[in-house]
């Protein structure tokens, strides 16, 4: 059973018959009939309201009451007694009683008889004023048919076809939101599930209108949504703003937002047969967090049943404009026959001369905000007679500007003084305010609140925008409010409104202060600073890093650093707001500040300056630095401190030391460090030093590689018992032991099990802003190992990780996946692949040597010798400037044994330079070794020099690595066959043969037959 908030029209008495509504009827004198059941929205109280009036009569009692009920979906009941308000004994018949909260609400629109804890409901008001959200209120549509029945038809080739998006997109006044009003009259027609957000000028909050429209979608899918417990943290997080959890708070901004947004994708995924409507509004005003999810989420979208709906100026500009499924509704001026439209509804007119209106029209550019404009001006300054509804002439020549930002600034200097100075007031308050503070504030400021707010109201400067339970205001549109902003607020009055309001917040939440900080320090922000605010940045500097908004941290602590109010116990956490919000250059002036102000008797060496100065310089990679700070500074600190306390800045050094390949000093100090934290069995701190070790040894005697072992499992063993290791420690043994176990032992089995832990753990821990590396990591050691079928399923994961941003590791692996297809006798996949991963990085030498190589391996599978020389030569060209000796010998191999292939020879130079590459040391266990082994073979069938390998001893089926041993294979047998021992052959065949029976058992079945006619490795 799903709880949620429903508003109820309750009978007591003569129940109609039939129910004017879909309705429960309770009992023979009672009945029921709720509203919000599809999405819960303001216009849900105006009908409620509006029906109960419909429904009152002498024979009855009515009441209007909202209550947070079980609400089952498939088949809903309700309980009288819990609905019910407890004020119904004492209601007389032929009444209409509401709760006081709606009719606080509401009593713009309707009147009432307030009694305490009830109202009762008399009668609607009548007014023409267009209140925004509530349907009833708008006029009738004018010029947009085209365009509803175009957002119609999205909406039904997302229900019948595949997800689309669409946008409505138009100039401030040109009729959006018109337009969404009446689409949205459409979807309530049609009973279409359908959840709104809108962005605000004002509001900072990151993702907020998303969550807004993701808490409805939850609500109403409680029943069939399930969630991990991880993710319900994050739903907690996201929804709530409850972020006390330990897993949200050890998450970077960067990786806290991947994980909602992955959160947000699995729960569509959930609902992907579900058909709905997402409408956000005014996304040009989304902050960037939220148009990165949206284009996060786009790619997606034709997978379900759904349509989104945006609704924007022309300043945003959507990165997916080129999708098959995006629908751009460009909203156009109206012509002459709209504007007369538009005028006769708004005027009540029978007859508007032809000349005038194509003046209105050439005047206003056909914008329906403009034409209202025009004739609010014309009004007030009595150009036209309201009392006759016939229009010969309009002397737009008199006073009025040409273009809509003018007219609205000449209503503004025509509005009383006193007014003006509270719309300006308002307008550094907020686009949408509480009504409750703007009456408090006018009333504290002198000002008659009540009757400043309704003129200003009747006027069309404010409206209307209460969102129930929200009492609220606004202006009337968004460029009524940017011209007071912006182009009729001096310097000076911006900062006393800003100083007026802060103060006002200040004395008025008094009680509940820490939920409106932000606010307050947002004004704060813009005055002369004075030592008394220092409290309020502070707590509002705590509450955002503990909330992990660094952003919001970093503003605030920046203003007390400037203003040189940062106490210096406050300094780490604007480092780690400064860090966490990549303000690198901020950072390192703000470091640089410390460290002139600091001596190392006074600074914590576990959490202090040099600890932290440290940190940035090994994140930044500067290594060479981090070593010689580190070395200096451990040895001032040894004068006071023991090695136990220097254990957090001896960690910093180690792993600069590692990514520095200085594996001498590396092995001391690790061996040392291991040695003092010998009594602590289980000791956090040992892991960089295990995994430094673990990594370290690479050599090939058994002894070693045990010892390898033997630290890696007392890491192992830490991770186990402590539940509260940091992923960022697990992940630094994990991962280097990984790829030990790759490059020296070509056990690519383990390796893979290994990369399948390490993401696993990131994905418990909530660090998935670089999982396609793991997922890279793994695709290779599954290709290697002959997984096929496994290879295919993590590139499918890194091609979903980066549908929105493709990253260097899904071009990497683009070429992993074409060397599968190739394998697999695929050769339109390998081109489509191999064109994939060439658009990534093609400046990369790293990506152009994989070009070269995998172009190479295509060329040997066409028998064209001559190209695969070629591509081995650009291979060892650009091996030779990496200046790392085995891969240029290999490269070299490669290119002489394709050039000899194509030559049908060899010649001397060329056996030259052969033996020089085959007398390159290699680990027995490493992938150059197999790789010389099944070369070797190759040149055997040209030449009987020696090259310090047997080719009669080389033993395919010992080969780890499924490249090379399906091209030992081929290799060996050309070998036998070349030298005539047709019996050894044979039987090679039939056990190659049996090695690729077993790689059938791993290849997906689409690809089988392929594999069987088109492998890059045929049974020769």
């Amino acid at each position: 059973m799903a709880k949620k908030p429903l508003i109820f029209v309750g009978i007591e008495g003569a129940i109609p018959n039939p129910l004017p509504k879909k309705g429960y009827v309770v009992s023979e004198t009672c009945a029921l009939l709720p509203f919000g059941t599809l999405r819960r929205k303001e216009n849900d109280h105006f009908k409620a309201l509006s029906l109960a009036l419909e429904l009152m009569a002498p024979n009855r009692k009515v009441f209007v009451t909202e209550k947070t009920v079980e609400f089952d979906l498939n088949d809903p009941s309700f309980d009288w007694n819990h609905v019910a308000p407890t004020y119904l004994e004492k209601q007389t018949l032929g009444s209409i009683t509401v709760s006081s909260t709606i009719a606080s609400t509401f009593e713009k629109l309707f009147d009432f008889d307030h009694q305490g804890t009830f109202s009762y409901l008399k009668e609607a008001k009548v007014s023409k004023q267009r209140l925004r959200g509530l349907s009833a209120s708008y006029a009738q549509m004018v010029g947009r048919t085209k365009e509803l029945h175009e957002l119609c038809e999205i909406l039904e080739q997302s229900f019948e076809d595949r997800g689309q998006i669409a946008s409505i997109i138009g100039d401030g006044g040109l009729g959006k939101t018109r337009l969404w009003v009446e689409f949205e009259k459409y979807l309530e027609h049609e009973n279409t599930l359908h959840f709104f957000g809108t962005f605000t000028l004002q509001n900072e909050t990151p993702l907020h209108a998303i969550s807004e429209v993701f808490g409805q979608l939850v609500d109403h899918f409680e029943k069939k949504l399930v969630f991990t417990d991880q993710e319900r943290v994050f739903l907690s997080y996201f929804i709530d703003g409850q972020s006390d959890a330990e897993l949200i708070k050890n998450l970077s901004p960067q990786d806290l937002e991947q994980n909602i947004f992955q959160l947000i994708r699995t729960t569509l995924d959930q609902l992907a047969e579900e058909k709905f409507a997402i409408v956000m509004d005014d996304i040009h005003w989304a902050d960037e967090a939220s148009q990165r999810l949206i284009e996060f989420m786009v790619p997606l979208i034709p997978k379900r049943k759904q349509m989104w709906l945006l609704i924007h100026r022309p300043a945003y500009t959507p990165s997916f404009t080129r999708e098959l499924f995006y629908h751009p509704i460009k909203l156009k001026a109206l012509d002459v026959t709209q504007i007369e439209a538009q005028i006769k509804n708004m005027m009540d007119l029978k007859y508007i001369a032809p000349s005038t209106l194509a003046k209105i029209h050439e005047h206003s550019k056909g914008n329906p905000f403009f034409v209202e404009e025009i004739f609010r001006h014309s009004i007030e300054n009595k150009l036209v007679d309201t009392d006759n509804r016939i229009i010969q002439d309009i002397p737009l020549d008199r006073g009025i500007p040409m273009n809509i930002q003018s007219m609205v600034q000449t209503r503004l200097d025509h509005l009383d003084a006193k007014l003006f100075e509270a719309l300006k007031i308002l307008a550094v308050l907020g686009s949408e305010i509480y009504r409750e503070e703007a009456d408090a504030l006018l009333s504290e400021l002198s000002f008659d609140a009540k009757e400043v707010l309704q003129r200003l109201t009747d006027e069309a400067y404010l409206s209307e925008i209460s969102v129930f339970p929200e009492n609220k205001i606004g202006f009337y549109h968004d460029i009524i409010f940017e011209a007071v902003r912006d182009q009729n607020l001096s310097e000076k009055e911006s900062t006393q409104n800003h100083e007026t309001i802060a103060n006002f917040l200040i004395k008025f939440h008094h009680n509940n202060l820490d939920k409106h900080i932000f606010r307050i320090c947002d004004h704060l922000i813009n005055t002369s600073y004075q030592e008394n605010q220092k409290e309020y940045f502070e707590k509002a500097a705590l509450q955002a890093s503990e909330h992990n908004n660094f952003y919001a941290a970093k503003k605030y602590y920046a203003h007390l650093y400037i203003n040189k109010s940062l106490e210096k116990n406050l300094f780490p956490t604007y480092f780690t707001s400064l860090n966490n919000t990549k303000s690198i250059e901020e950072l390192e002036r703000f470091l640089q500040y410390w460290g002139n102000h600091t001596k190392i008797e006074n600074e914590d060496p576990g959490k202090g300056y040099y600890f932290l100065y440290g940190k940035f310089l090994l994140e930044q990679r500067r290594l060479e630095e981090v070593e010689i700070f580190c070395t200096k500074t451990i040895d001032q600190y040894k004068k006071k401190h023991s090695d136990n306390i220097l254990l957090p800045l001896t960690s910093i050094y180690i792993q600069a030391l590692t990514l520095n390949h200085r594996w001498p000093i590396v092995c001391n100090i690790s061996l040392k460090q291991l040695r003092l934290l010998n009594s602590q069995k289980n000791a956090i701190e040992k892991i960089p030093y295990l995994y430094a070790l673990s990594y370290l040894i690479s050599d090939n005697s058994k002894n070693e590689y045990l010892m390898a072992l033997d630290f890696t499992s007392k890491g192992m063993d830490i991770v186990k018992t402590f539940n509260s290791v940091p992923f960022y420690e697990q992940d630094l043994l994990f991962n280097r032991y990984a790829l030990f176990q790759t490059v020296h032992r070509c056990n690519y089995k383990l390796s893979a099990k290994i990369w399948s832990m390490i993401i696993q753990l990131r994905k418990e821990n909530g660090f998935i802003s670089e999982l396609d590396h793991c997922y890279s990591q793994l695709l290779v050691n599954n290709f290697l190992a002959g997984d096929y079928n496994e290879t295919i399923s993590n590139y499918n994961e890194i091609h979903q990780l980066n549908e929105q941003k493709q990253t260097r590791h899904f071009y990497y692996v683009s070429f992993w996946a074409s060397l599968t297809y190739l394998i697999l006798g695929n050769d339109e996949l390998f081109i489509k692949h191999i064109l994939t991963a060439r658009k990534g990085r093609q400046k990369d030498p790293y990506f152009r040597t994989m070009r070269f190589y995998c172009m190479g391996y295509y060329h040997l599978s066409k028998n064209d010798f001559y190209n695969a020389y070629i591509s081995f030569k650009r291979l060892h060209k650009f091996y030779s400037k990496l200046n790392v000796n085995i891969v240029v010998a290999d490269a070299m191999l490669l290119m002489l044994s394709a050039k000899i292939q194509y030559r049908n020879s060899i010649d001397r130079d060329d056996i030259s330079k052969a033996k020089q590459a085959f007398s390159t040391k290699t680990s027995p266990n490493s992938y150059n070794h197999w790789s010389f082994q099944m070369l070797s073979l190759t040149f055997a069938r040209y030449t009987d020099e020696d090259f310090g390998i047997d080719p009669m001893a080389t033993d395919p089926k010992a080969c780890p690595n499924a490249l090379l041993k399906q091209k030992m294979y081929v290799e060996k047998i050309k070998f036998l066959d070349f030298k005539g021992m047709e019996k050894e052959a044979k039987a090679l065949r039939k056990e190659y043969q049996a090695y690729r029976d077993e790689l059938e058992l791993s290849i997906p079945s689409e690809h089988i037959e392929s594999f069987r006619k088109n492998s890059l490795f045929p049974v020769p």
